[in-house]
């Protein structure tokens, strides 16, 4: 079974791999059933994602944004998905992000 593919918006444009893509279904599975592999994989990818984020940044010359802990951001991608079951951990990422950018860092 394939748990994890890359997230394309087009032919060549892969925006993103790896846990984060799955959909929020799938998060909300593991959490439910407490899978404490799964929540260390998607804890980590949150947390490269977000550090990605802000190498972008800095690069860019913006300041950079705060990275939450795991478990927080794990309960963040967990209340998006609720609220939005047919969105993606990506998309939970990206909203949060824009949160943090909203209230300067």
């Amino acid at each position: 079974m394939l748990l994890f593919s890359p997230l394309c918006l087009g032919q060549d444009d892969i925006v993103a791999a790896g846990s984060g893509v799955s959909s929020c279904g799938r998060y909300l599975s593991g959490r439910s059933e407490n899978d404490s592999m799964l929540n260390s994989i998607y804890g980590t990818w949150l947390q490269g994602f977000f550090s990605g984020v802000n190498v972008h940044r800095r690069i860019s010359g913006k300041e950079m944004i705060s990275i939450p802990d795991s478990e927080s951001l794990l309960f963040y991608v967990e209340k998006f998905c609720r609220d939005n079951p047919l969105r993606s951990v990506y998309e939970a990422s990206i909203a949060l992000v824009r949160e943090q950018e909203s209230k300067g860092g």
